[in-house]
């Protein structure tokens, strides 16, 4: 009995032991960082890791797939993004290296790898680099379509022989489609460098089957090109022409229903000038009923001067919480933020310019409102840099109140309302967009009315 006992204990650590042995386990160490947090961040699932003062810490990891995660390190808002698959032991050497961007710095990160599938982690960091830094389009406008073709496919080529020469087969394979797919999307990049019609690349985009649901994203692309290079005929707004052209470029009555609902659906919260023309020609385009209805209380509810959806935060200072009703009287403009956002902080400069412009105008407040759930990363983050603007925290974040009566599930999200609490735009404009002043301007003039 104590021998059958010994053998069944023998094996389940065996078993144990194995399925450990199979976790990702790297020793990863950050160049230059005297020790903090850095997370370890895949779509909206976010785990957070404590670096020693000589910027070390273990990662360690069970993985039910492959996946690209990216490790973000907090003081210098950055990070790099990695590929992980279980049975991956070694060490991870992370460097960042600070750049000047528009008079701030900022840190572009890369790293070394030593360890098992190293062949893997290398072609991973040099395919991300080429997948990230697409031809600027200034460059690409200097080309004909043939001839960028071509020199984008000698890049994609190389990548293609580099992987041929890794042996994990499932990589290989998941890659290839990947940098087939990234060399079809680059190649599409044409079709914003040149606003004129390309005789070249017209017969390439146009050889695809559009019409097909399994090319939904070449049908997107397609209508996009066709807008941008055909101007609105008489009778047409920036909307309702898009209708038309859906009509005009395709057959397939599913596709048109489903572009047309994608495309109505991100300009209601936009709320441009020409929303009820655009409704009404979408209302004669899509055919699809459910869909018309979905996206009609959609368009009920984001209609600039409805009533704006209301929610609580809670005063960064004082605790206290607030609904939409505190802040009636003036215009505001919210800034949904959270600290582990990279673009988010990237916004926050030029927030602070609009936010200067506008400071002796009592017409408008500037707020903020984070999603950190972290909130000793945001204490950090206010401690450090200087905000100009009343600071909220929203600790339910994408589950709150707030994220789920606007309709958003990713940030930065400028969000705008009127003096008397009613919507302007549930999507309004990023700080950093041309003309933004302008746009600002145009709305409180309005509201003035």
């Amino acid at each position: 009995m104590k021998k059958m006992l010994m053998t069944m204990l023998c094996l389940l650590m065996a078993l144990g032991m194995g399925a450990k042995n199979d976790d990702v386990q790297l020793k990863v160490i950050v160049k230059g960082y005297e020790g903090g947090y850095v997370m370890l961040a895949h779509g909206h699932d976010y785990d957070t890791l404590r670096a020693d003062k000589k910027g070390r810490f273990d990662l360690r990891r069970h993985m039910e797939r492959p996946a690209q995660l990216m490790l973000v390190v907090d003081q210098l808002r950055s990070g790099v993004v990695v590929y992980l698959e279980n049975g991956m032991k070694g060490t991870l050497t992370l460097s960042f290296k600070p750049e000047p961007y528009e008079g701030q710095t900022m840190y572009v990160g890369s790293y070394e790898y030593k360890g098992t599938k190293k062949d893997c982690m290398d072609f991973y960091q040099d395919y991300s680099v080429w997948e990230r830094n697409g031809w600027p389009f200034e460059k690409i406008a200097q080309y004909d379509f043939p001839s960028y073709r071509q020199e984008l496919g000698k890049e994609a080529e190389a990548l293609r022989s580099r992987l041929n020469r890794i042996d994990n087969e499932g990589f290989k394979q998941s890659f290839l489609r990947q940098v087939n797919a990234r060399e079809e999307e680059n190649l599409m990049r044409y079709a914003w460098a040149k606003h004129t019609v390309d005789p070249d690349f017209e017969k390439y985009i146009g050889a695809f089957e559009r019409n097909s649901m399994e090319h939904r994203d070449m049908a997107f692309t397609y209508q996009r090109w066709w807008q941008s290079t055909h101007r609105p005929e008489q009778g047409f707004t920036n909307g309702s022409w898009y209708m038309e052209g859906l009509k005009r470029n395709f057959t397939s009555q599913q596709m048109i229903n489903a572009l047309a609902s994608d495309f109505v659906g991100s300009y209601i919260q936009r709320a441009p000038k020409d929303l009820s023309e655009t409704w009404e020609a979408y209302c004669k385009t899509c055919i699809d009923k459910g869909q018309i209805a979905k996206l009609q209380a959609k368009y009920d509810k984001f209609n600039p001067g409805k009533d704006a959806p209301d929610f609580e935060t809670t005063g960064y200072e004082d605790g206290k919480t607030y609904t939409l009703k505190d802040f009636r009287g003036k215009a505001l403009m919210i800034d949904c933020w959270a600290t582990w956002c990279g673009p988010c902080m990237a916004e926050m400069p030029y927030y602070a310019k609009v936010v200067e412009h506008f400071k002796n105008d009592n017409r408008i407040e500037f707020i903020a409102i984070s999603f950190d759930s972290d909130k000793k990363r945001l204490d950090k983050e206010l401690k450090e840099n200087a905000h100009p603007w009343r600071q909220f925290w929203c600790k339910d974040a994408f589950k709150s109140q707030l994220a789920k009566g606007y309709g958003f599930s990713g940030i930065p999200r400028f969000i705008f309302i009127d003096k008397n609490g009613k919507l302007i735009a549930g999507d309004a404009p990023k700080p950093s967009s041309e003309n933004i002043i302008e746009y600002i301007e145009s709305k409180l003039a309005l509201s003035d009315k």
